[in-house]
C-alpha cells in the first residue's frame, strides 16, 4: 500500500507526502489520535 501510495503521488506530481502511523501498542498515540478526532 506505501508503495502504490508514493507511486501514485509521483504521477500527481505531489513535491511532499505524509504518512500517519500508530502502533496498536503505542497506547498513548492512540488516546491522543481518539481524543483528537473527537
Amino acid at each position: 500500500m506505501c508503495r502504490h501510495s508514493i507511486e501514485m503521488a509521483r504521477i500527481a506530481k505531489y513535491r511532499v507526502i505524509q504518512f500517519n502511523l500508530v502502533v496498536s501498542t503505542n497506547t498513548g498515540a492512540i488516546a491522543l489520535e481518539t481524543a483528537s478526532d473527537a
